[in-house]
């Protein structure tokens, strides 16, 4: 099997997964930056010192009943098979494998920047730094010129072309004598309709979809033409204009020439949200909640639209098995009565909760403006947490 992408699809899927029976699921991320794991032999040391946390995790899970164990032990041979013998790891910075003690659960994921190797047994899948991937972080490319139309979609970190559009449009060459006015407005009629599929590809693939941004790169004289052809919903996103050669520009070339562009637009939306958070926070008309217990509150009842974590935060907290129930404290879920579970790290249960509720989660970086921490005078006021409410 192959690795898939990360989507926000394939997570809340994840966030979803509860084994049959009570048992378990192993989550084993293995970092492939290749800055520092670029050779053949420098990605199997990698992979190795992975599986071998991996087993440790599971020989020191005191708690784990024969099935469970068992079931994992399988799914860790399994994960070993794919890393070994059947993972491309072209391209990648990162993978993520998920299995259950059930062995219903298999899930690997090729990730556009390397998360650090962990291994871990839990109830759920561990999904926490596959959301710090921002994966609702979207970004269109559209690459146009007279003969080709090109679409890739991504992010900062990685595009993947989706689509591809060549049209036969007759060179615009001098042919001389009377002919060569209507020649001309030929060649023009054929390199419209050119553009036109391509918008209207645009449409089809993307008119729907919620974009952070939108970048043209086109020849001089085609951008304003490519740009009047997108939809509306499309046209309104775009933000600049890329200089590359339409044909020939790989994936790489596009994040080299936009990742600055993209980079900004991420930046403000993060300042948009922490405005949103503040604004909330001082009774304006939307409300917001911040702080690791009223996050949880809002959370349980389903009110999140966009949870706010600096980077690095954790919390402790308690977890009903039976209803989700999250929370700071208490023996007993408040809902049912049913006994919590005490959670090293609420922080990753709160956001699988989030997914699930298709809530938009946004881990925050530490940067800097005028020489300040941006975050941590903003979110780590609140420890770390914070979220915008629909209501």
């Amino acid at each position: 099997m192959q690795a898939n992408e990360v989507t926000t699809e394939r997570l809340r899927r994840l966030a979803q997964v509860r084994p049959r029976n009570g048992g378990k699921v192993l989550s084993v991320y293995v970092d492939l930056e290749p800055s520092e794991f670029a050779t053949p032999p420098a990605r199997a040391t990698a992979i190795t010192s992975v599986l071998d946390e991996a087993e440790r995790e599971l020989r020191d899970a005191a708690s784990l009943e024969h099935e469970a164990r068992a079931g994992l032990k399988s799914g860790l041979e399994r994960v070993r098979t794919f890393l070994e013998q059947e993972f491309d790891a072209s391209g990648a910075h990162g993978v993520a494998l998920f299995c259950d003690s059930g062995q219903d659960l298999f899930e690997a994921l090729k990730l556009p920047v390397g998360v650090g190797h962990k291994a871990v047994i839990d109830d759920a899948p561990f999904v926490e730094p596959l959301a710090g991937l921002d994966a609702d972080s979207r970004f269109l490319v559209v690459l146009c010129n007279r003969r080709v139309g090109r679409l890739l979609f991504g992010s900062a970190d990685r595009m993947t072309e989706v689509a591809r559009i060549e049209s036969d449009v007759h060179g615009q060459h001098r042919r001389g004598g009377l002919s060569q006015p209507r020649y001309e407005r030929s060649v023009d009629n054929e390199a419209m309709h050119h553009i036109r599929r391509v918008g209207e590809l645009v449409k089809r693939r993307f008119g729907q979809r919620a974009l952070d941004g939108v970048l043209i790169g086109a020849p001089e004289e085609t951008v304003a033409r490519v740009q009047d052809e997108l939809p509306s919903s499309v046209r309104g996103r775009v933000a600049g204009r890329l200089e590359l050669d339409v044909e020939t520009a790989s994936p790489e070339d596009v994040v080299r020439s936009a990742r600055d562009v993209m980079q900004r637009i991420e930046r403000e939306r993060e300042d948009e949200a922490l405005a949103r958070l503040r604004e909330g926070l001082s009774g304006g008309p939307r409300p917001a909640a911040a702080r690791i217990a009223d996050v949880l509150e809002a959370l349980n009842q389903r009110r999140v639209e966009t949870l706010l974590i600096a980077a690095g935060t954790t919390a402790p907290g308690r977890e009903c098995p039976r209803c989700g129930w999250l929370g700071v404290g208490g023996d007993e879920c408040p809902a049912d009565g049913t006994p919590t579970i005490a959670r090293q790290d609420i922080v990753g249960p709160a956001v699988q909760r989030a997914l699930l509720q298709s809530a938009d989660v946004r881990y925050l970086a530490r940067r800097e403006a005028d020489g300040e921490p941006v975050v941590a005078s903003q979110l780590d006021m609140y420890g770390g947490i914070g979220a915008v409410l629909r209501f």
